[in-house]
């Protein structure tokens, strides 16, 4: 298994949804937060023909995080990240609640760990309200139907 270096998670994630995103899976009522979640470290591996040390829905004491990555990898400092793709039936208010518990998660989260709270969203309204949150724009797919958004939790 091998470290996964984060700061290649923008070129990476891009690259991902030129080549696997599927526009219908944006109308499906929670769906495509899970296929992100297992589909992303996935088709990386093939890909990069390694393992990356992603692991998901990993529970730790009074919390489960979407992905853990680089918990096995030594000297490295692992990366807690949680995760929330809009669809066209996730409202702009719920589905910014359900962001703000994410990441409200993570702060809470005890012991030495990068926190990052990655928002795939397919509404401009609900991109530009992330930006004024503190997020910033790290991928979108080639049509642009979908822009990933990432907060960094100090």
């Amino acid at each position: 298994m091998n470290p996964y270096n984060i700061d290649d998670l923008p070129k990476n994630l891009t690259a991902w949804l030129y080549a696997r995103l599927l526009q219908p899976i944006l109308y499906i009522e929670g769906g495509w937060e899970y296929w992100f979640q297992i589909d992303f470290p996935a088709w990386m591996d093939v890909v990069d023909k390694t393992q990356y040390d992603f692991r998901r829905e990993v529970i730790l004491p009074g919390v489960r995080l979407d992905w853990l990555i680089n918990s096995n990898s030594i000297g490295q400092i692992p990366v807690a990240v949680e995760i929330k793709a809009q669809t066209h039936k996730y409202k702009n208010d719920v589905f910014e609640k359900d962001v703000m518990e994410d990441i409200e998660k993570l702060k809470g989260l005890k012991g030495k760990y990068e926190k990052m709270m990655i928002a795939a969203v397919i509404d401009e309204k609900m991109k530009k309200r992330l930006i004024e949150l503190g997020f910033t724009f790290i991928a979108t797919d080639r049509d642009h139907f979908t822009e990933v958004l990432v907060y960094k939790i100090k």
